[in-house]
């Protein structure tokens, strides 16, 4: 009885061998890319296209994935697709490239592999070739101020660098009436996607009359050609306080007022 059993065993082991192997020899994928090479810079997106062939003799369904570099994102692509024998299907996979991504060339991945057997499977890579740029921003307080003459007034900026590259930034400040302005500090170094302030001091004289300055700000980078950005705030000049007129005024004011009370 034993070994009988071991025999039908050893028979059914055979079978479920043969059976496997007659599949493989049926089951068969190829993934091909369709597309050329693509350019583009941080924030845009690409899209590829990848052909995916079932060249075995059976239906069969077959998990889709890419692989993309770390922060990217991939859209378009279904999880998993169903061919028949010989059938074809081409994937579109869109990928948004996320800002900051330094400049170079980075590879993207697409597999199908079959639901039922991990070796049938198939491979195929694109590439993306990420371009150099630059782009500064001066971010402003909100609104300007006002201060009175004889008084200083403190702005603090903030300067980012929104390109993929490293940017040393020379920063100048200019009043449209001509006032003091002190910068602090002159000049930032800024990696990608990085973020500092700048503080922008603004010395009134006391002899002001009242009205409104614009200050302009301004910085340029110090290591790449016509990198620059600029940016607008005005301040309100405010009539100077009765106490700070002066002594003849106020001496004279108090004679009137003396005059009309003796009438």
């Amino acid at each position: 009885m034993g070994t009988h059993g071991g025999l039908g065993r050893a028979l059914a082991t055979a079978a479920a061998v043969a059976i496997l192997a007659s599949f493989e020899a049926l089951a068969g994928v190829d993934l091909v890319l369709l597309s050329a090479d693509k350019e583009a810079r941080p924030g845009e997106f690409v899209t590829h296209a990848f052909s995916i062939v079932n060249t075995g003799a059976v239906s069969q369904t077959y998990n889709v994935s890419v692989a993309i570099p770390d922060g990217w994102t991939v859209l378009g692509v279904p999880p998993s697709l169903t061919l028949g024998p010989g059938g074809e299907e081409t994937l579109f996979v869109a990928i948004t490239i996320p800002s900051g991504v330094l400049a170079g060339t980075y590879a993207i991945e697409a597999t199908a592999e079959s639901t039922t057997d991990s070796a049938v499977t198939a491979s195929a890579s694109a590439s993306v070739e990420i371009g150099v740029s630059h782009q500064v921003e001066i971010i402003s307080p909100s609104e300007g101020d006002g201060t009175a003459p004889g008084q200083e007034m403190t702005y603090e900026f903030a300067l980012v660098n929104r390109g993929n590259a490293q940017e040393v930034l020379a920063v100048s400040a200019e009043s449209s009436r001509g006032f003091p302005v002190d910068v602090s500090p002159t000049s930032i170094e800024l990696a990608p996607q990085e973020r500092r302030t700048f503080a922008v001091r603004i010395s009134v004289p006391q002899s002001t009359s009242a009205g409104r300055d614009v200050l302009t700000v301004a910085v340029s980078s110090a290591i790449h050609a016509g990198v620059a950005a600029e940016a607008v705030l005005f301040t309100s000049i405010l009539p100077p306080p009765p106490s700070t007129v002066g002594g003849s005024l106020i001496e004279l004011l108090a004679g009137r007022l003396h005059v009309g009370v003796d009438r």
